[in-house]
């Protein structure tokens, strides 16, 4: 784009027409993945950075740390953390450098809860990694007469309630 730019001071006046260029965009991000892991992405105007230097740090032990470089897809993948660290990343690419910190925690896996309600029927809770997992088939068995007894899909909340306990 042309920018023309006149300055005026006592009666005279200069003017010049110059080209600006818009400056690049030069960004990093971390996203934690499924399975603990986190993928460090790189872009510059939206643009995925092949070769792009990738440098971690950490405020606490973490395997994770050091010196990368992102490939095709402007990406690297940093390893799942023993324990919550908070790590910062530092990308590097011609003369631009961009920054992010995230905090990094390990992969909880799949877990299941169950509540008792004060009516006595039971919710079943489904978590991935803190998250509720929905469409998980949940099977319920019994030792003794239970009316809950059968395999159940979560719902968009990661639970499924099932009557109550009868009286035997």
């Amino acid at each position: 784009m042309n920018v023309t730019v006149a300055a005026t001071d006592s009666n005279e006046t200069a003017a010049t027409t110059t080209e600006l260029t818009p400056v690049a965009e030069f960004e990093v991000g971390v996203d934690r993945n499924d399975d603990g892991s986190a993928t460090v992405t790189v872009t510059r105007n939206d643009t995925a950075v092949e070769n792009a230097s990738v440098t971690v740090t950490a405020d606490d032990a973490y395997a994770g740390t050091g010196n990368y470089t992102t490939d095709s897809n402007g990406t690297v993948t940093i390893a799942e953390p023993e324990s919550t660290v908070t790590v910062t990343v530092e990308a590097t690419d011609a003369n631009d450098t961009a920054t992010a910190t995230a905090e990094l925690t390990p992969a909880d896996g799949l877990a299941v809860d169950v509540t008792q309600n004060a009516d006595g029927a039971a919710t079943v809770t489904v978590t991935r990694n803190g998250d509720a997992v929905e469409n998980a088939s949940v099977n319920v068995t019994a030792d003794g007469d239970y009316a809950g007894v059968g395999t159940y899909a979560t719902d968009a909340n990661g639970t499924v309630s099932s009557p109550r306990r009868r009286r035997t």
